[in-house]
C-alpha cells in the first residue's frame, strides 16, 4: 500500500511540478555537467527514448496508470531535483544523462533538454 501512496505521490508532482514556464539556460554540449531541475522535487528520466516517449504521451493524456506502469517496469526512474549529472547524448528536443550522484548514480536516461541546468 506504502508503494502505491509513492508512486501516486510523484505522479501528481510530476503532472503539476513540471509547468515551470520560466526561461532558464540550459546545459548545451556533450561532456558538461549539470543538474536536474524540473520545477518539481523529482525529475523523471526515461531509460529509453521510447519510454521518454511513452512518459510525455501518459502525461499529457494525464494517464495515471500509464506513469505508474512506467514506474513500476523501471523504464522511468525519478532521481530528486538538483542531482548532478553529465550530459553523454542530445537529439533534439531530449538530452541523454549519466547520474553521478544520489541513488541512481551510474544510471542513464532521457529527459526533456531544458530539465538539464547549469550548476551555480
Amino acid at each position: 500500500m506504502r508503494v502505491v501512496v509513492v508512486i501516486f505521490v510523484i505522479i501528481i508532482v510530476s503532472l503539476f511540478g513540471c509547468s515551470d514556464k520560466e526561461t532558464r539556460q540550459t546545459v548545451s554540449s556533450i561532456g558538461e555537467k549539470g543538474i536536474l531541475q524540473s520545477g518539481a522535487s523529482i525529475t523523471p528520466v526515461a531509460v529509453t527514448k521510447e519510454a521518454f516517449d511513452q512518459w510525455s504521451k501518459a502525461r499529457v493524456a494525464k494517464d495515471e496508470y500509464g506513469m505508474v506502469a512506467l514506474l513500476s517496469s523501471g523504464l522511468v526512474f525519478t532521481p530528486s531535483s538538483r542531482t548532478q549529472v553529465l550530459v553523454i547524448d542530445k537529439d533534439t528536443y531530449i538530452t541523454k544523462v549519466r547520474i553521478l550522484q544520489g541513488e541512481y548514480t551510474g544510471q542513464s536516461g532521457w529527459v526533456a533538454y531544458e530539465y538539464v541546468r547549469p550548476e551555480f
